[in-house]
Order: C-alpha cells, then sequence, then structure tokens
C-alpha cells in the first residue's frame, strides 16, 4: 500500500508544528485552559449552577414585596439664575474656579448623599419605628439613591422599603432637608465669598504701602527720582570720560615716540636727563664748568710756548684738577659716585650751549610732560571705573525698582477689583436667593417593583460563577493532565506527537473490525517523521516506548509508530520487552484490522531474516518473525527471571541489539512501565533513548515526576513525550487532525455509499 501525506482542503489555516527538537511555551494558565476545564467539567458546572442560583432565586422570591417612590429637584448653578460678582476675580485667578455645569451637578450628588444630611433624615426615621422595625444606617443607605438625570439640572432622589407609608414618609423628610441645604448652602456661600473679600482687601492695601516704602527708600538711599534718567546721566558721563581718556592716550603715545627719540639722540635716560638738566641750571655748577673752560683755554695757548713739564703747565694742570674734583662733588650730589668716564658724559651733556644740552633740556621736559599726563590718565581711569561700577550697581537697583513697580501695578489693580467686587457682593448678598424647587410631587407607591428578571439574571450569573469556581478547584484537585497545555507548561521535555482518542480501538481488537479513524494513523505518521528528523542527526537507531504507568498506551503507541515508519519503506523491529503482559496477540490483531498484516506479511522478511541469519555466525536461535511488510517482532525472556538473570538478560541483549542494528533502519522496544520496574532502565541503556507515553485524562502528574526523576538518576536519554489519548476537551492538533480526518473519513463512506 502506497503511503500519502493527505492534503488540507483548501483555505483552512494549517495547524501549528512543534518540531523534535523544541516545544512552545505557553502561560501557565490562559483561556483556553479556562475553556477546556469547562468542557471537561460541564457537568459540574451545571449542578453547582443549579443548585446555587436555584437557591438564590427562592431566597429572592421568599422577601417581601418592596415599594419604591421618588421625587426629583431642580438644582440650577447659582451663576445661571443670578450675576456671578466673582466671574471677573476668576478670571484673573485671584479665585479658585468654581464648579460649574456637570461637575457642580455632580458635586451636589455627591453632597445630598453626604451622612451630614442623611444622617439627621436616619435618625427621624429610626426614633420613630418601632424596635423590631428598626433598620441600620447602612439599609438606609442601600435603599437610598440619587441620581442626576442626563443632560438637565435635575437630580432624582428614590427609596425603597417594605412599607409604603414609611417610603413616603422618609422621601418627605428627605426633601425637607434638601430645600432646608440648598438654602442654608446657598447663603452660606455668599457669606463665604463677602468674607473672602473683606479678608484679603487688608492684605492688598498692606501689600501695597509697603511696597511704595521700599520704593522710596530706594530712591532716598540712592537720590534718584527717575531711574531711566539716572541710568542715561550715568552713561553719558561715562561716554565723555572714555572719550577723553581715549584721547589723553592718544598724546602719552605721541609724547612716548618723541621722548624715545630724544634719548637715542642724546644717548640718556629720561630719568637721568632730568637729573643733568637740574645740574646744568645750577649757578655753583655753571661757574665750575665756566672755570674749567677757561683753564682749558689757557692750558691750550700754554701748550704752544711751554713744554709739559714746564711749571706754568704744571700750575694750570693742578688748578684743572681742583676744579674737576669740585665739579665731580657738585655732580655727585645728583648723580652719585662717578668714574671718569662718567664725568666726562656729564660735563659733555650739561655743557651749556653745546651740541646735547638743548636736546637734554628738551627730553627732561618731556618726561616732565609724560609725568603729569599719565598720573592724569590713571585718575582718568579710576574715575571710568567708579562710574562704570556706579552705572551697573544702578542697573541692579533700577531692575529691583522695576520689579517693585510692577508688583505695585498689580497689586492696586487687584484692590481696585476687589473693592469693586465687594460693592456687587454686598448687593447681591442683600437680595434674596431662588432655593432648589420640587418639579415632582412625592406620591404613595402602590404596586411593588417588579424585582423577578433581575432576580433571575443575577441568580444565573451567581450560579454560572459558583459552577465555574467548582470546576476549576475540581479539575485544580485532579492528579492528571487533562490538556497538551498542562502537559507542556509542566515538563520541558520535547512533545513528538499528538495521538488522538480512538475509543473503538479495544473492540476494534476484540471483535477484528477495521479502524475508521484515519487520523490516528496520520498522527503516528507524524510523530515518526519527528523521530526521522531526529534519527538522521543525531544517528539514531533504536528507542524505547514506555510510560509511567500501566495503561497509558505505550504498546499501541510503538506498533501504530512502526507501522508508520513500515508503511515508507523503513525496515522496522518491534521487540515486546514486557516480559509481564506480551503484546504479540494484540499487535496481530492491529496489523490485521488496518490491513497491514495477512498477504503484505512475507515469509522471509524480504530477505532480512537471511541476513539476520549470516550475521548470527550460525546461530539461529530466537530469529524475529514478520508481523507485516517491512515490519519485524521479537519476544524478549518471560517473567520467570531472578534479578539475576534479568541483568545477565540485559547483556546478551546488547548482543543481539547490535546485530538487529546492521539490518533494521528502525528498533522499537515495548518495555514495562518506568515506576516499580527495572526493565526499562536496563533496555534503555543499551538503546539511543526513550519515548514516553503520557495518556491524558488518566496518567498522573506526580507519577511522571518521580519516572522523569529515576530516569534522570539513571541518566538516560530521554528524547522526547507522546501526548496520547487527546480528546476535543484536551485540545492540541491530534483533536485537529482526528476531527479533520474524521471528516474525510466519513465523506469518502458517503460516496462509496452513493456509487454503488
Amino acid at each position: 500500500m502506497t503511503y500519502s501525506y493527505p492534503e488540507l482542503p483548501q483555505g483552512s489555516p494549517p495547524p501549528p508544528l512543534v518540531g523534535a527538537y523544541g516545544a512552545e511555551e505557553v502561560d501557565s494558565f490562559s483561556l483556553g485552559n479556562l475553556t477546556g476545564v469547562l468542557r471537561r467539567r460541564w457537568w459540574i458546572v451545571v449542578l453547582v449552577a443549579l443548585a446555587v442560583g436555584g437557591l438564590n432565586l427562592k431566597r429572592q422570591l421568599d422577601k417581601p414585596p418592596v415599594f419604591q417612590s421618588s421625587f426629583q429637584l431642580l438644582v440650577s448653578p447659582p451663576e445661571n439664575e443670578t450675576v456671578n460678582p466673582l466671574a471677573q476675580l476668576q478670571g484673573s485667578g485671584l479665585l479658585g474656579s468654581l464648579p460649574r455645569g456637570k461637575e457642580y451637578l455632580n458635586t451636589q450628588s455627591e453632597i445630598l448623599q453626604s451622612n451630614i444630611l442623611l444622617e439627621p433624615v436616619w435618625s427621624q426615621i429610626y426614633d420613630a419605628l418601632p424596635p423590631e422595625e428598626q433598620i441600620s444606617y447602612s439599609s438606609f443607605l442601600a435603599s437610598l439613591s440619587v441620581m442626576v438625570v442626563p443632560d438637565t439640572g435635575i437630580v432624582e432622589i428614590s427609596y425603597r422599603g417594605n412599607d409604603q407609608e414609611r417610603v413616603k414618609a422618609v422621601l418627605e423628610a428627605l426633601a425637607e432637608q434638601y430645600l432646608d441645604y440648598t438654602r442654608r448652602e446657598q447663603a452660606r456661600q455668599e457669606s463665604e465669598k463677602l468674607r473672602f473679600v473683606n479678608d484679603q482687601l487688608p492684605k492688598f492695601q498692606d501689600r501695597v504701602a509697603e511696597l511704595q516704602a521700599q520704593m522710596l527708600a530706594l530712591q532716598q538711599q540712592y537720590k534718584f527720582f527717575d531711574p531711566s534718567q539716572t541710568a542715561e546721566n550715568l552713561s553719558s558721563r561715562l561716554n565723555e570720560i572714555n572719550v577723553l581718556r581715549q584721547n589723553l592716550s592718544i598724546k602719552i603715545q605721541q609724547l612716548t615716540a618723541k621722548r624715545d627719540a630724544l634719548e637715542q639722540k642724546t644717548g640718556i635716560d629720561n630719568n637721568s636727563a632730568f637729573g643733568l638738566s637740574s645740574l646744568g641750571q645750577s649757578p655753583v655748577y655753571a661757574g665750575l664748568v665756566s672755570r674749567l673752560n677757561e683753564i682749558n683755554l689757557k692750558l691750550a695757548e700754554a701748550s704752544t710756548i711751554y713744554t709739559g713739564n714746564s711749571p706754568q703747565m704744571e700750575q694750570l694742570q693742578e688748578e684743572k684738577d681742583n676744579v674737576l674734583q669740585l665739579i665731580r662733588a657738585e655732580a655727585e650730589k645728583e648723580k652719585g659716585t662717578l668714574s671718569n668716564g662718567e664725568l666726562d658724559q656729564v660735563l659733555i651733556a650739561t655743557d651749556v650751549g653745546g651740541p646735547k644740552a638743548e636736546a637734554l633740556q628738551e627730553l627732561a621736559s618731556v618726561g616732565i610732560e609724560l609725568d603729569i599726563l599719565n598720573i592724569e590718565l590713571e585718575s582718568i581711569i579710576g574715575s571710568e571705573a567708579e562710574l562704570r561700577n556706579q552705572l551697573e550697581n544702578f542697573t541692579t537697583i533700577a531692575g529691583e525698582f522695576a520689579s517693585l513697580q510692577q508688583e505695585l501695578e498689580l497689586q492696586r489693580s487687584g484692590l481696585t477689583q476687589l473693592v469693586t467686587t465687594r460693592q456687587a457682593l454686598e448687593v447681591e448678598v442683600a437680595r434674596s436667593f431662588v432655593p432648589w424647587r420640587l418639579v415632582s410631587a412625592i406620591t404613595l407607591p402602590d404596586t411593588p417593583i417588579n424585582t423577578l428578571p433581575r432576580d433571575i439574571l443575577l441568580s444565573v450569573m451567581l450560579g454560572l460563577l459558583a459552577g465555574g469556581g467548582a470546576a476549576l478547584l475540581v479539575d485544580k484537585l485532579d492528579p492528571a493532565y487533562h490538556s497538551v497545555e498542562d502537559l507542556r507548561a509542566s515538563q520541558h521535555h520535547t512533545i513528538l506527537g499528538y495521538i488522538p482518542l480512538e475509543k473503538d480501538l479495544r473492540a476494534s481488537i476484540k471483535y477484528g473490525s477495521p479502524l475508521p479513524n484515519e487520523a490516528m494513523q496520520e498522527s503516528y505518521a507524524r510523530l515518526y517523521s519527528n523521530l526521522f528528523f531526529l534519527k538522521r542527526k543525531r544517528q539514531c537507531h533504536s528507542f524505547v516506548v514506555t510510560s509511567a504507568e500501566s495503561g497509558d498506551g505505550k504498546s499501541t503507541t510503538a506498533f501504530f509508530l512502526a507501522q508508520a515508519a513500515a508503511k515508507l519503506g523503513q525496515k522496522v523491529l518491534l521487540v515486546d520487552g514486557d516480559r509481564y503482559f506480551p503484546q504479540k496477540e494484540s499487535w496481530l490483531k492491529l496489523a490485521e484490522i488496518t490491513g497491514f498484516g495477512g498477504e503484505n506479511t512475507t515469509p522471509d522478511g524480504n530477505g532480512v531474516l537471511g541476513s539476520l541469519v549470516a550475521n548470527s555466525n550460525g546461530h539461529n536461535g530466537d530469529l524475529p518473525e514478520p508481523l507485516g511488510k517491512n515490519l519485524f517482532y521479537f519476544k524478549v525472556q518471560d517473567d520467570t527471571m531472578t534479578p539475576e538473570q534479568l541483568v545477565s538478560a540485559s547483556q546478551n541483549f546488547v548482543v543481539k541489539m547490535n546485530q538487529w542494528k546492521e539490518t533494521f533502519d528502525l528498533i522499537l522496544i515495548d518495555t514495562p512501565p518506568i515506576l516499580g520496574l527495572t526493565d526499562s532502565r536496563l533496555i534503555a541503556d543499551q538503546t539511543d533513548g526513550l519515548v514516553v507515553v503520557v495518556r491524558l485524562n488518566k496518567t498522573r502528574k506526580d507519577s511522571i515526576k518521580e519516572a522523569f526523576r529515576e530516569l534522570a538518576l539513571a541518566d538516560l536519554n530521554v528524547i522526547g513525550i507522546v501526548a496520547n489519548a487527546i480528546t476535543s476537551t484536551s485540545g492540541g492538533y491530534g483533536y485537529y487532525y482526528g476531527r479533520y480526518y474524521n471528516n474525510r473519513y466519513y465523506d469518502r463512506q458517503k460516496v462509496a455509499q452513493a456509487d454503488n
């Protein structure tokens, strides 16, 4: 038989896939989980809902009749009926915003339900009732309703109770209380407004006086009247001084250049020139220089007549030395100790009528003028700095004065508004306010309220909530897995496949009837495809198929998984490793009812058995038996073995496994459950890994946890989990395929019947 994957119907979304190496992450609880719980526990929901809803409905129907009446108040904001003198202040921000429109109505509605207004009415009613009929304040509030009629200025007050007369009396007391409140509140609000203005007036007046005093103090301290004019005068003076300083600097630069030129010409600096000029103007010094010149002249004349050693020449030379000593003494009074060379320079510079005397006199004059101008410049710079500092300080003072002046104007404006408002309020307070008005009469209720629809709805909702809660509680306490989501959320192992529930499987095996559920076989084909990719990537050939408990469907899973692989052309060996409950007869039945056995079984197994005989080196014992095309069966030892024999058999099993791996593409070993027996762990240690079958709605969570704990202690490779027996309440992909392929199967049946 050629096997192919059926195509999905056109336009239908394909189911999401889960690979062999990863599982999707889901929340621990979601809307899908809740839906699954309700589908599984619907009978609990129905029973609890009927019980709780029925009891609540009976309790509601047993209550005495309830009467209700109401009245309406016309509630208009005060500014809608009278001129609001505070509107101007509200706009300026001096007063907080007042409630208007809907906000005003909602505020008044809350006030009408306040304890200040309602407790007096309740006390009045409470005192008037006999002790057995007195009600608590909370019950009084529960029976009262205050509601604003939308898009109107009307507030509706209603009250309900078991006594008609009492309902009317309560409403009349409430109406009187509310009307009195409106009159008192309106008068109080206007008085509060007037009191506010009167309280604010002295504050504004004091602030105005304080600002005026501060401004006057600044004017007196800094001697100004108009700060802008004073600042302008200071700025003008600063500009004039700045121009004067610039002109003086230019003149100093010119004189400095002239001084430098004269110093270069005379070879004497400015300070020395001033001293030499003073020396040249001394009468004593001038007389000595004149006497020296006369002696020099006589020496010149005598040198033409006498020799250098003559008495006349020596006398003139001695006289010259004496005069030089006197000149040196006078010069050293101005210049300090001088050498002979320095004395010669002094004589040359101070020689009246000499080439440097006039330049020296001019250099001294320029130096004196420069000193005078520098002193004047320093004075101007100091005046400029002082004036600039005054201008900067006055700028700060002017800013402070301007701020005070601006605040004074605001305070004066506010003071004027407050005075105007007080005058308006004084007139307004004298006027009578229009109180809130009743717009509907208070009548005696004649018919009770029909609460049956509400009671029924409330009972239904309460029953459904109680039923849902009970279903969730029961489902939470149930130790078994009920959905794929629960299984995936509690395990980190990969879910390799999803097998739908086949209710008629046992009957088909017992009576040999064919299986109509093609979706189950398709789900096993998907399971093998996951193992196929795993086998190809990891070079895996042998797997143990087991479960935590008995009855989880591991043997059936092993057979159909082997059959799916065989249909795809794989040589498959199905090993019955459950020595307590052999599965050969069941597997033969399954092969027969699925159309896989019978004529498709060949005696020599397509040469596979011959290959096994060749690989056994002449030992032909315990050869596999053909179970179908490409599918073979082998049974392990019986259950009479001791633990020592089981270990020995496990060692012999290793030899067989090595022979089988050379012949078969896939080896599946069905072993006893994990818990309580060691068979699974001993056999799995010789294979490439375990596939654990979990049956939804049956396998307990603690059993799975304990089984995986034992496998972890044995350091065995768990390939993944197979979710078995998925139903419509379990969710998952197996149910999707089951519904789809069952529909396809029955559609073909109908077509075949129509053709016949």
